[in-house]
C-alpha cells in the first residue's frame, strides 16, 4: 500500500490515494509525494526527521537574529 509522509505530525500515513488526508487531522496530503516502495520506511522516517530538525534549527536562528 502506498504511503506518504505528513510534515505536520511527522508520521508516515498509509493511503490508497483516496482520501488524501492525514488521519490525525493535520490536513491534506494531496501535494506530498508517494514514498517509493523500495525504500525502508524506518530509514525514510529517520531522514525526514533529520531534515525537519535541520530546517527548524535554521529558522530558529534566523528568527533570533531577526528579533534583535
Amino acid at each position: 500500500m502506498p504511503s506518504k509522509y505528513c510534515k505536520k505530525c511527522g508520521r508516515i500515513v498509509s493511503c490508497n490515494n483516496i482520501p488524501n488526508y492525514c488521519p490525525w487531522g493535520c490536513g491534506s496530503l494531496k501535494n506530498e509525494p508517494l514514498i517509493p516502495k523500495n525504500v525502508s520506511l524506518l530509514d525514510y522516517l529517520k531522514r525526514m526527521h533529520e531534515h525537519v530538525e535541520a530546517q527548524k534549527n535554521e529558522k530558529s536562528s534566523f528568527l533570533q537574529l531577526k528579533l534583535f
